[in-house]
């Protein structure tokens, strides 16, 4: 009797469970609709009023002579590196081999600057970003990304332990690449409110939001 009692409460608790879950989707896309409105409309304000001009001036006005050589290799004037930042979180045992250097420029690859992998890093804490699997782990979350503003931004609307383990980073990360700063973040949050934008699936769908192509 008592084993039946048992199981008669997990049958209902699952009825319950199940029960809510078509409710609490149906709020995530009421959520994410009332996101992707605050992004076109964010976007919408930022579209430049461009007047229609005669081809050849448009070549002249872009084109007035031959671009600069490519610089996508170096990080902007004043950043660190991501291998700078990789090494250091390493230790000096860590980057002290070619064989080492190499794993941590493979880890780095995508990486602009070493800004999102600091960021990053701090939000893990030492003992997150203090071996190779980690590094790499990270590297790859940031990939993408121009900067460590959206990273940051988005994990300020989580709180203190929205991403503190390497599973939020990675889908926080992959979900900013594209967006540059963190301006878009905090204008969508402020017109959809603090509660929208406080868990890891709504923050998710801001990020993508800003880094949609506009």
């Amino acid at each position: 009797m008592k084993y039946l009692r048992i199981i008669c409460l997990l049958l209902i608790s699952n009825f319950v469970m199940a029960a809510n879950l078509p409710t609490q989707s149906g709020e995530l896309a009421k959520t994410k609709a009332k996101i992707q409105m605050a992004a076109d409309e964010y976007f919408s304000q930022l579209k430049p009023n461009i007047q229609p001009q005669p081809f050849h001036s448009l070549m002249l006005n872009h084109f007035p002579h031959p671009p600069p050589p490519p610089q996508d290799c170096l990080p902007p004037v004043g950043s660190s590196s991501c291998t700078d930042v990789a090494c250091e979180k390493l230790g000096w045992a860590g980057c002290n081999d070619l064989d080492e250097i190499k794993a941590v420029g493979n880890a780095c690859r995508g990486n602009r600057d070493g800004e999102c992998m600091k960021q990053a890093c701090n939000l893990l804490g030492w003992a997150g970003c203090n071996d190779l699997e980690e590094i790499r782990s990270v590297g790859q979350a940031c990939a993408g990304n121009f900067n460590s503003g959206c990273l940051t931004a988005s994990c300020e609307k989580l709180g203190w332990a929205g991403c503190n383990d390497s599973s939020e980073i990675s889908a926080v990360g992959a979900a900013c690449k594209g967006v540059f700063g963190r301006d878009c973040i905090d204008q969508i949050c402020q017109k959809v409110g603090s509660s929208n934008c406080n868990d890891i699936e709504e923050i998710v769908a801001v990020a993508e939001a800003c880094g949609g192509a506009k």
